[in-house]
């Protein structure tokens, strides 16, 4: 009867080992778990869940490459505009095709509206008949153009206003006045007779 019993120890022996063995690799198990680093959550995650708005209009994205107008997320301070074109932010641009009616005309983009000002208004406009002047739009298509060809477009006026000396542009026939800085590199001087006044823009 010895040996049956000897052989009973040994297994129930066995089992106990066993079970303390499972017992510290489940203890180990469940200490790593616990003591494994949170994920915090990036800033752009946190904004995003404070305002319900995309967090990947505030996530950082490189600097390299990056144009000079361009505000990117991670350099807009309180209260100031991130200004960039790399997600649907872009339809806040000038740039952007993003159709309105102004004075019951229908314009392509407010690039398109604010290049075209550069243009003549009509065949009276002192601009349309300048001496050696030749306009490659006329002031409805420029109005109709969008993004660089809008750009484009205004920077082929600039160079006309430039050979005119002038540096104003109009809406209906009242002359709007450009920075004194341009207005400058145009005339060597910042005096001019002060615009007609504009009457205010409602939209």
């Amino acid at each position: 009867m010895k040996l049956p019993m000897k052989r009973t120890l040994n297994a129930v022996y066995f089992w106990i080992i066993m079970f303390q063995a499972l017992m510290l690799v489940l203890t180990a198990f469940l200490v790593s778990c616990q003591s494994s680093p949170q994920v915090k959550p990036s800033p752009a995650e946190l904004i995003a869940a404070q305002t319900n708005y995309p967090a990947h209009w505030w996530t950082p994205v490189p600097t390299n490459g990056a144009p000079g107008w361009e505000i990117l997320p991670q350099a807009a301070g309180p209260g100031e505009v991130i200004l960039s074109k790399r997600n649907e932010l872009g339809l806040l641009s000038n740039f952007a095709a993003t159709p309105f009616t102004f004075h019951g005309k229908r314009y392509a983009s407010l690039e398109g509206f604010w290049q075209m000002m550069k243009y003549p208004e009509g065949p009276d406009d002192p601009r349309a008949t300048f001496p050696g002047i030749r306009w490659p739009y006329t002031r409805e298509q420029v109005g109709q153009l969008t993004s660089f060809d809008a750009k484009h477009a205004g920077d082929l006026g600039e160079k006309n206003m430039q050979a005119m000396g002038i540096t104003w542009v109009t809406s209906k026939a009242n002359e709007w006045n450009i920075n004194p800085q341009f207005r400058a590199s145009i005339t060597g001087s910042s005096s001019r007779p002060p615009a007609k006044r504009c009457d205010r823009i409602r939209t």
